[in-house]
């Protein structure tokens, strides 16, 4: 049986057969039960403290290898056995971090330091550096060839 639980917070990281898990504390219906999650089927790290997922329901059930002579344990389902709420609360979460940190990268218009006027000028003179470089071919090879002459070619020439 699958049972909605509220994530609480991580208790520790393990290994078993299973691979790599880590034990949370959940609360179902008002009792704080244990449960586990492997790194094979969940992506553990959003159980870290303050993550993404901190008070949400996730979908647990009871662990196959328990028994009732031992302390019995939960199993978060894997990823694709989650409810699509839970799974969109952790996408704009994502997004939105994602997001903020992009935004900081580009700087403020104010940051730049540079007046309506200044950028009018940078323009002005990006055109005119765009058409100094789109000349015709041949006014290039004409003033290639004389940035190329040697001295004498130089004295013989009138500039």
């Amino acid at each position: 049986m699958i049972y909605k639980a509220i994530f609480k917070y991580p208790l520790y990281r393990f290994f078993c057969d299973k691979g790599e898990g880590l034990r949370i504390l959940v609360n179902l219906n008002g009792l704080d039960v244990e449960a586990n999650t492997y790194k094979y089927n969940f992506p553990l790290g959003l159980f870290g403290t303050g993550g993404p997922i901190q008070g949400s329901y996730i979908n647990i059930v009871y662990e196959q290898n328990s028994t009732f002579k031992e302390k019995r344990f939960f199993e978060v389902l894997d990823w694709a056995h989650q409810h699509d709420f839970f799974k969109s609360k952790i996408m704009d979460n994502l997004i939105d971090t994602q997001s903020r940190e992009s935004l900081n990268l580009i700087p403020k218009f104010d940051e730049l330091n540079l007046s309506a006027d200044q950028i009018k000028e940078l323009a002005i003179n990006r055109l005119k550096l765009e058409k100094l470089f789109h000349e015709d071919k041949e006014e290039d090879i004409e003033y290639n060839d004389h940035f190329f002459l040697s001295d004498e070619e130089l004295e013989l020439e009138d500039f």
